[in-house]
């Protein structure tokens, strides 16, 4: 039997909407180029924090530091924080007739330990999943190939046992690269057809 690994972003919560990013961007104080630099230095430097080799609060001034100096970042990171914590996709509750059934499902999720800390409380729907893989709990980022090693170990499977579904066409080609079958997801296709 295939088992399921699902990434949270994309799939099963949607992430930042055009209204989050003008909320981040008001916060930071920045528009036109300043904004582009923002995001830059933003998109940069995430995969670090969402490795958790640095912590949230570091890493926040440091982005003032580089892309918005004026800003005050405890607002600008609760602002980015507000963007992650939306209502689920209609894929949860297809996740959760698949785990009805008996399939094996993990979440993976490219995030910080603050965020994820919220998601766990927010979200409690993560604790019916067979793993859920943050990359702030194991120092490690998607769409490196290990992250898909710890996840099908967390999950007890196998990676050529184990689909991965994604909006992330960089995190189908990590899950590829190691081992497992990997499809981009579209929003109304349906999980059950993918298995």
């Amino acid at each position: 039997m295939t088992a399921l690994l699902i990434d949270l972003y994309g799939v099963l919560l949607p992430g930042p909407d055009a209204d989050d990013v003008a909320r981040v961007e008001a916060a930071a104080g920045v528009s036109g180029d300043a904004a582009r630099r923002f995001w830059e230095h933003f998109h940069a430097t995430r995969p670090e924090l969402d490795a958790g080799t640095i912590d949230d609060q570091s890493w926040w001034q440091r982005l003032g530091r580089q892309a918005a100096p004026d800003a005050d970042m405890a607002e600008v990171a609760a602002a980015m924080m507000a963007g992650h914590l939306h209502q689920p996709t209609d894929f949860l509750r297809q996740a959760r007739e698949l785990l009805e059934g008996n399939v094996i499902c993990g979440v993976l999720a490219n995030i910080p330990l603050s965020l994820s800390l919220q998601l766990r409380d927010k979200h409690r729907w993560l604790e019916e999943f067979h793993a859920v893989i943050f990359s702030c709990d194991i120092a490690l980022a998607a769409p490196d190939p290990r992250v898909f090693a710890v996840a099908t170990d967390a999950m007890r499977t196998a990676a050529r046992d184990t689909l991965f579904v994604s909006a992330d066409a960089a995190q189908v080609a990590g899950a590829e690269r190691a081992g497992m079958r990997a499809r981009l997801i579209a929003p109304h296709d349906d999980l059950k057809e993918f298995l």
